[in-house]
């Protein structure tokens, strides 16, 4: 029984609305209905539908190559839609696709929705996907084929599954950046998180606000420059912002925000980035014990604690699976990992360290690993008056770009890297999936890794390098134990 009946003009076209107590049938110029009872464009064109308009379960919307449905109302979707052409929601309501409701973007296809939409059934999109609104997912998904991308030039929020293997782009989504006390072309960590924001900036059109930080007292007037310039996400570099980020994080709890190398004290808004800094240590002990001649190598640090003897204890025993390779007798001297007993400092002071290095020269180390702070000065003075081929391994950044007077000592660096981080959660975030919890940088996330060789990599063959990489493969599979 037909309850009641609504004609409305749509430029010149007619469309008649019948609603029973089950469901909305519809017939409108440029539209058709299938034998079946689903409906189609006509393949003329352009489409406009000034009505709302509910698909129910079981019945399908297509909309065919080079045809255009423009929607100026309220469209619920309960059934499904195929999109070969373009569907764009004009509309100053919501597109509502329900649970049971799903919308498959075809390749080559667009679906451009003006005012946002609330998604609690399903998108299969092959082809493209603009929202110049709010996109809140519920409770399904979002899947995305790897030629596909998604503008959103609002806000997005995703409670459920978002599977996203093509571009997600967002121009409406800002991207603040604290640097430490260094500016960002340091060849260094502010520099590497700076290069993360440029690569999300390219791939999903965010905005940057980068604040630089001359000295610690400039780190908070910074944070408060991001929250005031509407930072959807602020990151900070280095664990001298720890303190800073933290008390911002509790203060401004609509900021979402991420501290590189540091932690969080408990702040739900906040996520920390840490390193494995182990599997790289690990490489670096391997190549140390093969690149020696005298078969010693010696490592030392600045206090014994985990996040310091981590990477000794990784580099022992690289150096020993180098030594059962190729049955060989390696030494190494400054720690004992089982025995849990080394030479260290007794702190981070920088170059504070000549003696202990002196000492593991004179005892035939030809290669040196400090887990100390900043002591490639001390280190490469007393290789100087050792007078003999003797190099380092330097930690965390890339010694030999970011202190080039001792270049021709470093063999390589152990490398926290945080291009990669940067863009893994900007892309989380735009995507509307941040999270407190814990990014760890790793070999397979290229959050660390060796760096490169330089003026000695003509003297490490091919068989040494080939065989880092069979290790790196190793560690990151999980077929490799990184102890012996």
């Amino acid at each position: 029984m037909v309850n009641s009946v609504k004609t409305t003009s749509i430029d010149s076209q007619t469309a008649t609305t019948c609603t029973t107590s089950s469901q909305t049938f519809i017939s409108i110029q440029g539209l058709t209905t299938t034998s079946d009872g689903n409906y189609e464009t006509n393949g003329k064109g352009t489409v406009n539908l000034d009505v709302n308009w509910n698909i129910p379960v079981g019945k399908t919307l297509t909309i065919k190559k080079g045809d255009t449905l423009n929607i100026f109302s309220k469209l619920t979707v309960n059934g499904k839609i195929i999109v070969q052409g373009v569907l764009n929601n004009l509309s100053a309501n919501t597109l509502n696709i329900t649970g049971t409701g799903e919308v498959t973007v075809e390749k080559d296809a667009t679906l451009n929705n003006g005012n946002g939409f609330f998604l609690n059934g399903k998108i299969n999109n092959r082809g493209i996907i603009i929202v110049n609104g709010c996109l809140i997912n519920s409770s399904n998904s979002i899947i995305c084929n790897p030629w596909v991308f998604i503008l959103v030039l609002a806000q997005i929020q995703i409670n459920g599954k978002f599977v996203n293997n093509g571009r997600f782009i967002s121009d409406g989504f800002q991207v603040g950046l604290v640097s430490d006390e260094n500016r960002f072309n340091d060849n260094s960590f502010n520099k590497s998180a700076y290069n993360g924001l440029v690569k999300a900036q390219e791939e999903f059109r965010v905005q940057i606000n980068i604040a630089e930080s001359t000295s610690a007292e400039d780190f908070a007037p910074n944070l408060q420059a991001l929250i005031d310039a509407s930072s959807n996400i602020i990151f900070a570099v280095g664990f001298n912002l720890v303190a800073d980020v933290n008390l911002f994080a509790a203060a401004n709890p609509d900021f979402n925000f991420v501290i590189l190398d540091g932690w969080s004290e408990g702040n739900d808004n906040l996520k920390p980035v840490v390193y494995n800094m182990a599997e790289s240590s690990y490489l670096a002990g391997y190549l140390a014990a093969a690149y020696s001649t005298s078969k010693v190598v010696g490592t030392y640090g600045g206090l014994q604690i985990p996040s310091v003897t981590d990477y000794m204890t990784s580099f022992y025993y690289g150096a020993k699976a180098y030594a059962a390779d190729f049955d060989k007798e390696v030494t190494v001297l400054g720690w004992n990992p089982i025995k849990k007993t080394g030479q260290f400092i007794g702190g981070f002071e920088t170059n504070s360290s000549k003696s202990i290095a002196t000492d593991l020269i004179e005892n035939n180390a030809d290669v040196i690993f400090p887990v100390a702070g900043d002591q490639y000065g001390d280190v490469s003075e007393a290789i100087k008056e050792s007078n003999s081929d003797v190099v380092m391994i330097g930690v965390d950044k890339n010694i030999a770009l970011t202190s080039p007077d001792y270049k021709e000592y470093v063999l390589t660096s152990v490398e926290k890297r945080m291009t990669n981080a940067v863009y893994d959660i900007i892309k989380l975030s735009v995507e509307g999936r941040f999270d407190n919890k814990t990014y760890v940088g790793t070999l397979a996330n290229g959050g660390t890794g060796l760096s490169p060789f330089y003026d000695f990599d003509k003297k490490i063959s091919d068989e040494l390098k080939d065989r880092l990489v069979e290790i790196e493969d190793e560690i990151i599979s999980g077929k490799r134990n990184l102890k012996i």
